[in-house]
């Protein structure tokens, strides 16, 4: 049984893209992991790869409960909304970032099941932190970008 536990940004596995969840058999070692690393640490989201698995799986805290997402897409987003965001993986490190006020995503469930939801404000924020993750996309990668809207580096 692999053991999991809290990456931090100078991980290899932070920068990779994470591979299609197919086999959803397999998952519940590491969504349990993630459960307990989430709420130790005290994230509203976590990705896979911040455990050090490169699969596309999720945690976001939505309502009271962290909510499992398995190969997210965002198919449409509208809006924007600045936001101070933190990370898990860079320790007190917070960072000014612009994000889509309203995504559209389409996911799987634990099942396989595939889903569609629209989640607006902080639900929209943490969730598309999170996809970066994905994406081997880090905060301090987004921070660096040299476009600014209303003074926030985009």
């Amino acid at each position: 049984m692999t053991e999991y536990y809290l990456r931090k940004w100078n991980d290899p596995i932070l920068r990779k893209e994470c591979r299609k969840v197919e086999d959803f058999s397999s998952l519940e070692n590491l969504v349990s992991s993630m459960r307990s690393i989430m709420k130790k640490y005290g994230g509203l989201g976590l990705a896979a790869p911040q455990v050090g698995d490169d699969r596309s799986v999720l945690l976001a805290q939505i309502g009271s409960m962290p909510k499992l997402f398995i190969n997210p897409q965002i198919v449409s987003a509208a809006g924007y909304i600045p936001f101070i965001e933190g990370c898990l993986s860079f320790p007190g490190v917070t960072v000014p970032k612009l994000r889509r006020y309203r995504i559209d995503l389409r996911y799987q469930d634990e099942k396989g099941m595939q889903k569609e939801e629209t989640f607006r404000g902080l639900n929209s924020i943490v969730l598309q932190h999170e996809i970066d993750h994905l994406h081997g996309r880090l905060l301090y990668q987004l921070f660096k970008k040299k476009v600014t809207l209303n003074g926030i580096k985009q």
